[in-house]
């Protein structure tokens, strides 16, 4: 069974663990940092120029600047910064990498069968395009051709933007029966899953830059398949995946569009699929049939086989077969939050919120800067997200919280926080 409320079903963080003497009390990160009497030594060009920020405005002001103002301030001390053109990559010092990368992006997309040359209709608008860089950590140069969606017109270039996804209460009631069961679950992902949807639209798209014919400059491509930045990308995605999983077999349930159930017939067992977005989900109780279900839907679609289930939107999924029992946790979600707000090395506390914190949450009737009210508004954002998953324990504080959304005073953050050191959920 998977008993949401016990703590061995569902554990976010055990900061328990740590010496209490290695962390830093909650109540003393209410009191402003002191101004170092000498800069540290930068690591990076991003830390040399907070430094030098942070050393030529006075500390009463730095202390209202939000992490993201100091990073933006950085940004043209950054080194390795990814190009923000098409013309940017091809007068950098690895030009030829990333025009590598953007062929491989437009050879990938004319084997898909993306699109067509054709001449502009009379009446018609070809919609812009943009050419998106990012650097690997691994060292991978890659390149994504992408539509400029927000030119597109209502009623005319799409109709329909909505996709359906499988609600996180259907999950956690499959999973429920999976360990009851003793359910076999797989996941797969669709590569460039948005890429597959097939458009009912007529939609021109201006040629790329750096790829234009020769002799046939005026031509336009007509898209067949959805491209990202497209509005009725992921409509058009979950439409045609519907209609594969329809010819296998499957029924989309009538209380969640985004579950999909292939019920026990000639000898077959039950299969269940669990759609989010391009993230597939796969339960049942025969191992051959899950394998047999993976290998027809590989025939459709380029998917990767990522065995049996280990993570699912950030929760962390460990199943015991042997003892009938699965745990989800979201630990790695929740230290994410810590790193990002400066709180990884506090300390745990016993209680969502401390004694006596409605005197200190009261109403801020002056105006917040508005670098503050974006820090709190993502905070509370990021710890919304958590409590929607599993962390039951956070839906009064947050409820508290979420009333000071628009205005916040600086204390204010420490309160939102601590329901992430609060051990059970």
């Amino acid at each position: 069974m998977l008993p949401s409320w016990q703590p061995s079903s569902v554990n976010v963080l055990n900061v328990a663990a740590a010496p209490a003497a290695s962390g830093t009390p909650i109540a003393l990160l209410a009191t402003p940092p002191q101004p170092a009497a000498k800069a540290p030594i930068a690591r990076t060009a991003t830390d040399a120029a907070i430094t030098i920020i942070a050393c030529n405005i006075e500390t009463n002001e730095v202390r209202q600047l939000a992490l993201a103002e100091l990073l933006a301030a950085a940004a043209p001390a950054a080194v390795g910064r990814d190009p923000a053109t098409y013309k940017e990559a091809m007068e950098a010092a690895d030009a030829e990498e990333w025009a590598e990368a953007c062929q491989y992006e437009m050879d990938a997309l004319s084997k898909n069968d993306t699109w067509e040359l054709v001449d502009l209709l009379p009446g018609h608008k070809a919609i812009k395009s943009k050419w998106v860089f990012k650097l690997k950590i691994d060292g991978h140069f890659r390149a994504h051709l992408v539509a400029k969606g927000f030119t597109q017109i209502p009623g005319i270039d799409y109709n329909e933007t909505f996709s359906s996804v499988a609600r996180f209460e259907s999950l956690q009631l499959l999973l429920a029966l999976a360990a009851l069961e003793n359910w076999e679950i797989h996941q797969m992902d669709v590569k460039s899953a948005f890429l597959n949807g097939v458009l009912n639209e007529k939609i021109y798209m201006e040629q790329p830059q750096g790829f234009i014919a020769v002799r046939q400059e005026n031509k336009v491509y007509r898209l067949k398949k959805a491209l990202y930045g497209l509005k009725q990308a992921s409509h058009a995605w979950n439409q045609q995946f519907h209609g594969v999983l329809s010819e296998l077999g499957f029924e989309w349930t009538y209380s969640d569009a985004g579950i999909y159930v292939r019920h026990q017939n000639k000898g077959d067992s039950l299969l269940i699929v669990v759609l989010y977005v391009d993230d597939i989900t796969i339960m049942g109780s025969s191992l051959e049939n899950v394998k047999q279900l993976k290998k027809k839907l590989s025939l459709h679609y380029e998917m990767s086989d990522l065995g049996e289930i280990q993570s699912y939107l950030g929760m962390r999924i460990c199943q015991d077969r042997s003892q009938r029992c699965i745990r989800v946790d979201q630990s790695g979600y929740i230290r994410s939050i810590l790193d990002r707000f400066g709180m990884a090395d506090a300390n745990p506390h016993p209680t969502p919120l401390p004694a006596g914190a409605d005197v200190h949450l009261v109403k801020y009737t002056a105006q917040a800067m508005q670098a503050n009210i974006k820090h709190y508004q993502s905070l509370i954002g990021s710890l919304l997200y958590s409590m929607c998953k599993s962390a039951l324990g956070q839906i009064f504080p947050l409820l508290y919280h979420i009333w000071h959304s628009m205005q916040q005073i600086p204390h204010h953050n420490i309160y939102a926080l601590q329901p992430m050191f609060y051990p059970i959920f």
